[in-house]
């Protein structure tokens, strides 16, 4: 334990984060943060949420769609307003907690919507779909090859003229970052029903533009848990060249999906992208 500790974690290793939304405490006590309507952790504030479903339909041609794919789409806060404006909406997820409470939500308000509990990293292909959304910055967690491998399978499920639309952490926001290690005991909390210490680790890539955080939660019995986040951070040039060499055209780029405009000061880059080819 102690050696795991001291050492570093590899900045460049492959971070696969199933561990932390599979795991069965933690996954409840997402739930509960994205569920809270006024908590901007597990999910966008619900009020930021209901403004971008609002600004996509409105600034889109979405009433020719037939069908929106909703990537990540924990308790179905997206998809439920939008089944209201496209005929048929499939949310994908690898949380069972939110994925039972979408489906409940959906069945209880006959909402046109299927839920398919799955990883969307290790899924061979995607459902046809006339839109796919991805939102709260998950594209930016991805490793390099698994955001290639993503819009590879997003672009062979939309037709041509089928809207992306994603979120990405800006590099205005990576210029607050700052290397840091602390430490916390807690009674009970997010990480564990137990007792814990929690260490948590910052390290910065500055060349890449990359925030690796690591935390470990050690409980009473010396049973310890690592995780492992990595974010990237995107400047509008980034974005637009890696959407250009796999087959996609910015038709609207932006600070929030709420339509804030693209400032030096917005945090996040909203992105409306339309397919423009076909990838082998």
């Amino acid at each position: 334990m102690f050696h795991t500790i001291a050492k570093d974690p590899d900045f460049n290793s492959e971070i696969n984060e199933s561990d932390f939304w599979t795991d069965e405490y933690i996954s409840e006590m997402i739930l509960k943060q994205q569920l809270d309507p006024s908590y901007e952790g597990g999910s966008r504030l619900h009020s930021e949420i209901i403004d971008s479903v609002d600004f996509i339909t409105s600034n889109i041609k979405i009433s020719g769609f037939e069908t929106l794919l909703d990537l990540g789409c924990g308790p179905g806060l997206y998809s439920s307003l939008f089944c209201k404006h496209v005929n048929n909406v499939i949310g994908i997820d690898i949380s069972k907690p939110s994925l039972n409470y979408a489906l409940t939500k959906a069945k209880n308000e006959r909402l046109n919507i299927e839920y398919i509990l799955g990883n969307i990293n290790e899924m061979n292909a995607f459902p046809k779909a006339d839109i796919v959304l991805l939102v709260y910055s998950i594209f930016g967690c991805l490793s390099c090859e698994k955001r290639k491998e993503l819009i590879i399978k997003i672009n062979k499920c939309l037709p041509i003229n089928g809207y992306f639309i994603f979120d990405v952490f800006s590099e205005n926001s990576f210029n607050n970052q700052l290397e840091r290690r602390y430490w916390s005991i807690e009674e009970k909390g997010f990480w564990s029903p137990l007792s814990y210490l929690l260490l948590k680790q910052t390290i910065i890539n500055s060349l890449q533009k990359e925030v690796l955080n690591r935390y470990i939660v050690i409980e009473e019995s010396l049973k310890f848990k690592t995780f492992l986040f990595k974010e990237k951070y995107f400047n509008l040039l980034e974005v637009n060249n890696l959407l250009n060499a796999f087959g996609f055209t910015i038709d609207l780029s932006l600070g929030s999906l709420t339509g804030i405009p693209l400032s030096k000061t917005t945090k996040d880059i909203a992105i409306i992208a339309r397919k423009s080819s076909n990838i082998s």
